[in-house]
């Protein structure tokens, strides 16, 4: 082999070599492309829910969001589970709340609902949640209003009908829904 001939065979090998290194780095820029557009894709994925039946809702849930029918369905469960209690089911009723309440809010609620739950055995009371069906859903905040009739019965025997007016705060992360507080809306100034 001539050094001409040997030249020849060392450029092209080197001609070679170059254009390989332009498709590995080519294919590694796309890789990695791919993988971004993938971690973009999984935390700002939503599900949607729908529910067998004709009339049935459609809840869409994010990593930190979900459509108004989530958030008022969710608020619609933990009034029921607060108000519609006797002596007997309290405390599995506000198990269920504690399950799903934001750990940074647990020892408050956890605590109210516990005073609540030994009023409730104690005086034998009952207690019957009406929705009036008035949600009114505060997006920016993850607030619920529900409005409602609430009786209250001592042995059978009603002794309180009061209107009431609820706000319901809720904390979302990685798509999972947690209660933060809750409190009656006082009508004379609008807090809770």
């Amino acid at each position: 082999m001539d050094a001409e001939s040997g030249n020849k065979t060392i450029n092209s090998m080197q001609a070679r070599n170059r254009s390989q290194s332009i498709v590995i780095f080519s294919l590694v820029g796309v890789i990695f492309g791919l993988i971004f557009v993938l971690a973009i894709a999984l935390t700002n994925n939503k599900t949607i829910l729908q529910f067998p039946g004709k009339d049935s809702q459609s809840f869409i849930v994010g990593n930190s969001t979900a459509n108004q029918e989530y958030f008022v369905n969710a608020a619609d469960y933990f009034v029921n589970k607060l108000y519609n209690v006797t002596p007997v089911n309290a405390r599995k009723n506000f198990d269920s709340i504690l399950v799903a309440t934001d750990p940074r809010t647990y020892p408050q609620i956890k605590k109210m609902l516990n005073e609540t739950e030994t009023r409730i055995v104690k005086e034998g009371i009952t207690s019957v949640w009406s929705s009036t069906g008035a949600f009114k859903y505060l997006e920016s905040e993850k607030t619920v209003t529900v409005e409602g009739m609430l009786k209250t019965y001592l042995a059978d025997r009603l002794v309180s009908q009061e209107p009431k007016k609820l706000n319901i705060k809720f904390s979302m992360n990685n798509g999972t829904l947690a209660l933060y507080s809750m409190g009656e809306v006082r009508e004379n100034n609008g807090t809770q």
